[in-house]
């Protein structure tokens, strides 16, 4: 996937990032005779948006863009899609697009290697820069320093070392190969299992066209095949630039013309190409997509995944293009906003249904993604393992919503969510970076729409979506149902899996009679606690150096205020709970598996499922709660108009925590789920085997799995050990944003600061024992039997001061990008993972955590590895430019983090306990312009030089 050496996030294919368009300025295009097609010619009036194509058919896409918030404003994104990615792979070609796109570097014909990385650091935004291969395209992405025609000249000539001229040898290949494998060791359990369900569920979508991101030729296959798919696929008609940034249109198409003018391809045109984004006929491989629903003999397939958790999926399929109010071939935009109405009133119905019998993980999609089918799938996760429990919630909810229909109540939520998404991107898209700008285009060809400028864009969603009314809804809604295709799907059941047959499915949905539903939703609830009179009595109101307010309150509760004054609609709010002694006594089990029972227990107010009820159509996003070494904390971003309703659920939680029996499974359920999305993390893997190693410190028992935590949790556990912290701690909390102070100050005042409390007395150096922690090697499980998670954690020096906090972050970005280079770059991994993260066993304790996920047999080879890189940091000079980009690459990002709320929140909130997290904090940028070289490598002497010992437990187990 990505070939950025730390930033390992996946391409956000999914994210709607918009930008603001400069209303009244018309570009006219410039046409010069022999190098643009009269017929590419694409201007937009009222639009900052220019198109047009080269007359060898190359496209390009030019945003010109101002944007004066978050960013460098002169920075320049430049994205070069490929139409054509995993689609355009004949047989014996399986993963060659992705293995052609990590050539890109050390086959580019342009540049060496050398030269390549040098531009990429020296030359490039490097947390931007990096490539993908979708299903659809290999795209490969870059922002420059600076809108300076030589920067972008010079990128171009990277991308014309890979668009026109890549040079391929056995040497570069095969180290690759490699490469790309243990990446795929990585990814493939999950796509694998995608992908089924998508052959079963969906033909013809994205994940069944990707063959579950398919690597079987990437071992073998020759230079010849490996250039034939190159040279079919990399052709000037198949490949589109779109910039975007503070550009001259007419500078950039001549030096488009320069370095692409003359590229005429003479093979065959390729087997599969991407048509204009702008063509709604579209086709896809007519043969491949026949192939795969003939594989399909049952409607109802079953999949005793071990691997996977107890799911059921139901699909259904509309074998015809979007329908609405009886028209057919509607614009897929409008449809998709069609569909985005249908999705928020039938996930919410699933959701609320699921909660009441026990159920967790109810989602609810439309996945249009194939040509002429759009297909509705529902999925729910079963605690018990019983599958028949959660397909009857499943179809009661389909025929309610076809005989029923949806009621007015809930059509006028789902517009309001629609709509506030519709002005959120109008309002504050001058935070996006242009790099996302690039990516939501990209995102808008894939889906086949045509590319529009934010303000037509939105100006045509919201004209649709004033259309849609009760009668057209349910309208719309019956003729899908009328046409349905039905497949279910059981994944995960694996203790009773070989009992369930195609025919026990297909009887269980045939017979079913549903039942009637006479509720639709509850009705809406508008107060999950009262509030008292404003009574809270303010005994100190004071503002720190770094503008954060401090109003302490006679009951010992602290509200701190942190004004950003911009533009964003979103308040960040922290609650920090300090109750050291009650916090003591909670083992590592505890920390990791009870905090899912406060909100499953619900308040004495309400049960979970009318909180949830009660939060839709509000914009209330509230995290997990998570223990901390001090006690509890949740997070919460919230839209202004709806901060009063948080605060009461907040509160609720707090003062009135219910922990009723009846969430009991659902919050286990949830302990389970969540432990398994954290695990497919492997610093998360490693970090908690760390934190479990050494909570078995000194006990007889040594140290637990995780099924034996989540075995040994239940509600009256939760309620034993959680509720003295909740009721009885001291209560912190951080709001951030454009705030409206004395609004906040007042609903304090009526919930947290009025609130009687048997606060602990707080002592800091009773949080917790004091271990003195070693580093520790692990080989754990990984999702599939035939890989594993290796992983080293080194423990690092408590923080004093900026200074401390800026050499740790420069270690640990010199130590991701060493390991990148010598595990990587000869093969033995592939996007190793190297984090400074918290451990919550202790106050104010870090460790340094590198982690890779690995086919089995490799670990070995690469802890040595990782011996040899901790050894040249300590011992060996460390290479200037290596240390100026590490130093550049922290700096940027406290830049980054400067600029987030939810960051400014989250510390403040931490005051309390940790005097000094903020000014460390804000001063880190600073103090990293002064750190050296020398004082790093004394503190990686300090943090690495002990050998790295033999691999702790758990050990893979065979």
């Amino acid at each position: 996937m990505r070939r950025n050496f730390i930033c390992r996030c996946k391409a956000k294919l999914l994210l709607f990032l918009f930008l603001i368009a400069n209303s009244g300025h018309l570009l006219q295009a410039h046409i010069e005779q022999g190098h643009l097609a009269g017929k590419g010619q694409e201007t937009q009036p009222n639009s900052t948006i220019y198109s047009g194509r080269l007359q060898n058919g190359l496209r390009f896409i030019l945003v010109q863009r101002r944007s004066e918030a978050f960013e460098d404003s002169s920075r320049v994104a430049i994205r070069m899609r490929v139409a054509g990615g995993w689609q355009a792979e004949a047989s014996g070609e399986s993963g060659l697009s992705h293995l052609i796109e990590h050539l890109a570097r050390a086959a580019n014909g342009a540049l060496s290697p050398k030269e390549v990385a040098a531009f990429r650091d020296k030359r490039t935004v490097i947390r931007e820069w990096g490539a993908f291969t979708s299903p659809y395209s290999t795209e490969y992405f870059l922002t420059t320093l600076s809108n300076d025609e030589n920067a972008i000249g010079d990128a171009f000539s990277y991308f014309v070392g890979i668009a026109r001229n890549m040079r391929f040898s056995n040497e570069t290949v095969d180290r690759e190969r490699r490469v790309v494998m243990n990446e795929m060791a990585d990814r493939l359990p999950l796509a694998e299992r995608l992908y089924r369900r998508a052959r079963a569920l969906n033909p013809g979508s994205e994940w069944d066209v990707s063959r579950g991101y398919d690597s079987t030729d990437v071992p073998t296959a020759g230079l010849e095949a490996i250039t034939e798919l190159y040279q079919r696929v990399y052709r000037p008609e198949n490949v589109t630039f779109i910039i975007v940034g503070d550009i001259e249109t007419t500078t950039i198409e001549r030096l488009l013309r320069l370095r692409f003018g003359d590229w005429s391809a003479e093979k065959a045109q390729p087997a599969r190409v991407e048509v204009d984004s702008a063509d709604t006929s579209r086709k896809l491989d007519i043969k491949k997509l026949s192939s795969s629903r003939e594989e399909i003999n049952s409607r109802f397939t079953t999949a005793p995944d071990v691997w996977g958790s107890p799911a059921v999926l139901i699909g259904f399929r509309t074998d015809f293009p979007a329908y609405f109010a009886g028209r057919t071939n509607i614009p897929r935009r409008e449809s998709a906003v069609l569909y985005k109405v249908i999705s928020h009133i039938l996930h919410h119905r699933l959701k609320l249904r699921s909660i009441e019998a026990g159920l967790v993980d109810t989602s609810f999609m439309i996945d249009d993604t194939a040509e002429g089918l759009s297909t509705f799938l529902w999925q729910s996760a079963s605690p018990n393992g019983e599958w028949r429990d959660v397909l009857a919630i499943l179809l009661d909810q389909f025929e309610a919503a076809r005989t029923g229909g949806f009621t007015q109540r809930e059509l006028a939520i789902a517009k309001r969510l629609v709509r506030r998404q519709h002005s959120d991107h109008q309002d504050q898209a001058l935070s996006y970076s242009n790099s996302n700008v690039s990516t939501k285009i990209s995102f808008d060809m894939i889906r086949r729409y045509r590319v529009l400028s934010d303000e037509d864009r939105l100006s045509a969603e919201g004209r649709f979506l004033d259309t849609v009314t009760l009668e057209t809804l349910n309208s719309a809604w019956r003729a899908h149902a009328t046409n349905f295709t039905l497949q279910a799907r059981l994944e995960g059941f694996e203790e009773n899996a070989t009992s369930i047959l195609h025919s026990d499915l297909a009887a269980f949905v045939a017979n079913y009679d549903p039942k009637p539903l006479s509720v639709l939703g509850y009705p809406e609830f508008t107060t999950i606690t009262k509030f008292g009179p404003s009574s809270g009595v303010i005994i100190n109101d004071e503002t720190t150096v770094d503008g954060i307010r401090n109003l302490t309150f006679k009951n010992g509760a602290v509200l701190r205020l942190i004004n950003r004054n911009h533009e964003g609609k979103l308040l960040e709010i922290a609650v920090s709970a300090i109750a050291p002694r009650a916090r003591a006594d909670l083992t590592f089990c505890d920390a990791q598996t009870l905090p899912p029972f406060i909100v499953a227990g619900g308040t004495t107010k309400h049960n979970a499922s009318q909180i949830i009820n009660g939060r839709w159509g509000r914009d209330v996003r509230l995290s997990s709660f998570e223990v901390t070494p001090s006690g509890l904390a949740i997070t919460a971003s919230v839209r202004h108009d709806d901060v009063a309703y948080a605060f009461r659920e907040l509160f609720g939680y707090f003062s009135n925590p219910a922990f009723n029996q009846s969430g009991n499974e659902v919050a286990l359920a949830q302990v389970r789920q969540r432990r398994i999305a954290l695990d497919r993390n492997p610093v998360n893997a490693i970090l908690g085997a760390y934190e479990r190693s050494l909570e078995a410190i000194g006990s007889e028992y040594g140290p637990v799995s995780e099924v034996d935590c989540a075995g040994g949790s239940n509600m009256k556990r939760a309620a034993l050990k959680l509720h003295p912290i909740l009721s009885r701690s001291q209560i912190n909390v951080a709001v951030s944003g454009n705030i409206s102070e004395n609004e906040i100050i007042d609903l304090f005042a009526r919930s947290f600061g009025q609130d009687r409390r048997e606060n602990e007395t707080f002592e800091p150096s009773s949080v917790a024992r004091e271990i003195d922690p070693d580093p520790k090697a692990f080989i754990m499980p990984a999702d599939n039997r035939n890989h594993e998670i290796v992983g080293i954690a080194w423990p690092l020096p408590r923080v004093s001061d900026a200074d401390d906090l800026a050499n740790q972050n420069i270690l640990v970005s010199l130590l991701a990008r060493m390991a990148y280079v010598k595990l990587v770059e000869r093969g033995s991994s592939y996007a190793p993972h190297v984090e400074r993260r918290r451990l919550n066993f202790q106050k104010d304790t870090f460790a340094v955590v590198f982690a890779v996920a690995t086919p089995k047999g490799n670990a070995s080879d690469i802890l040595a590895a990782m011996g040899e890189v901790a050894d040249d940091l300590v011992n060996s000079p460390i290479d200037f430019d290596l240390f100026e980009t590490a130093r550049n690459l922290v700096i940027d990002g406290d830049k980054r983090s400067y600029n987030e709320d939810k960051v400014w929140a989250y510390l403040a909130a931490q005051l309390t306990s940790d005097p000094d997290v903020v000014a460390n904090w804000r001063s880190s940028a600073e103090a990293t312009n002064r750190v050296s070289a020398d004082a790093v490598r004394e503190l990686a002497g300090v943090t690495l030089l002990p050998p790295i010992p033999q691999p702790a437990w758990p050990v893979t187990i065979e």
